[in-house]
């Protein structure tokens, strides 16, 4: 049965996303000049659908990645799972440092395709080991397959509001001065992406198996201490990276990017996009391990009702930020809105969780602050 399910899920991804993305490649021209960008010049909007096709083929390979990452992960297999998130940022990074130069834009894009071949490439090994490959099936009768289907439609809701969010970013964004995309995930990158998938993605991967199965056996203390010493976890590693980068200021922004064409400018504006994000990427960390409780107790409306709200405040806050602060008004938006996210999923989750736990909780992030604040000094005073 487990064979029959895992060989439909990875079927049906294959035909969903093979279909989707084809499509989407068909329709790249339509899509970027009517819905993404159509502010953008013809010759932008004519670079955007192509690139866009690049992107398209690292969301067909990270759906089959997702698949086998997912069977690892339940076969209590988590290092290579964790090493492939990490190879997508690796990718991106060596497309801009070896492929931009000679490519352009283009070698960017080439480098999420090789970040997500890597990812894909270093699980297959242990998942060809470990016998998990199954046979492409369509199984409509599993009742596992039911199961699945309820718990799903949730979740894909939750993942399209953060694609509906993405696409009217990107349709605002298109009207503020050249370089203010880049400048945004440039610094998406540095600050929000990748201590993100180095250390929450892997860390909220490797306990949620854990967390299902306290569940299953009814160990509700047990699964309460789980979900304590995650985000506890978590937040040890996330605040400091957060921290760290913005004390470290500009200096870091040009070690990292200043090269060519990016000028002295471009340092300052990264830079404080990176500031403001510092806040988002501790909210987001702790989303990561807020909303597991939810899911292991087979709830993904809890989560998805709150991600619709997220939603609604992330766009009305981006149209009334925009035009008074451009770039830094978009991103203050998505910040503001993830801070509300993280306060709304952990009083949402305190009687299943934390009502007990607050006590210790407090402490343990006082130590973390602490501990930051004392190393933010250190590097100041230097």
């Amino acid at each position: 049965d487990a064979q029959a399910l895992a060989g439909t899920v990875l079927t049906l991804t294959l035909l969903l996303f093979g279909v989707v993305c084809t499509a989407a490649a068909i329709l790249a021209p339509w899509i970027t000049r009517v819905l993404l960008v159509p502010d953008f010049a013809p010759a932008q909007q004519q670079l955007t659908a192509e690139l866009m096709r690049i992107v398209l083929i690292s969301i067909t390979i990270v759906s089959v990645a997702s698949v086998v990452t997912t069977l690892l992960q339940a076969n209590q297999h988590f290092l290579t799972p964790a090493w492939g998130t990490v190879l997508i940022d690796i990718g991106q990074i060596l497309g801009l440092l070896f492929l931009a130069p000679r490519f352009g834009i283009y070698g960017v894009a080439w480098g999420s395709v090789l970040g997500t071949l890597m990812l894909l490439a270093v699980q297959l090994p242990e998942f060809v080991r470990r016998r998990l490959a199954p046979r492409l099936r369509l199984a409509w009768r599993l009742h596992s397959l039911r199961q699945l289907a309820h718990l799903m439609w949730p979740r894909v809701i939750t993942l399209s509001t953060f694609e509906a969010v993405d696409l009217v970013f990107i349709r605002l964004a298109s009207q503020l001065p050249s370089g203010s995309i880049s400048a945004y995930y440039y610094a998406m990158l540095v600050m929000v992406a990748m201590p993100r998938s180095l250390f929450s993605t892997a860390i909220s991967g490797v306990i949620f198996p854990t967390l299902s199965e306290q569940f299953n056996a009814g160990e509700q203390k047990g699964l309460k201490q789980t979900v304590v010493y995650g985000l506890h976890a978590v937040m040890s590693l996330i605040v400091p990276s957060a921290l760290g980068l913005i004390a470290l200021g500009p200096d870091a922004i040009t070690f990292l990017f200043q090269r060519g064409s990016f000028s002295a400018d471009n340092v300052r504006l990264v830079y404080g996009l990176v500031a403001i994000f510092g806040l988002r990427l501790i909210m987001e960390t702790a989303q990561d391990i807020l909303a597991l409780p939810f899911y292991a107790h087979h709830n993904t409306r809890t989560p998805m009702l709150l991600n619709l709200g997220w939603m609604a405040l992330n766009l009305l806050l981006s149209f009334a930020l925009v035009r008074p602060w451009g770039i830094y008004g978009l991103a203050a938006a998505t910040t503001i809105a993830s801070t509300t996210l993280t306060l709304a999923l952990y009083w949402a989750s305190r009687n299943m969780v934390w009502r007990d736990e607050e006590g210790q909780l407090a402490r343990l992030l006082g130590s973390i602050l602490l501990s930051c604040l004392a190393m933010m000094g250190v590097i100041v005073a230097v």
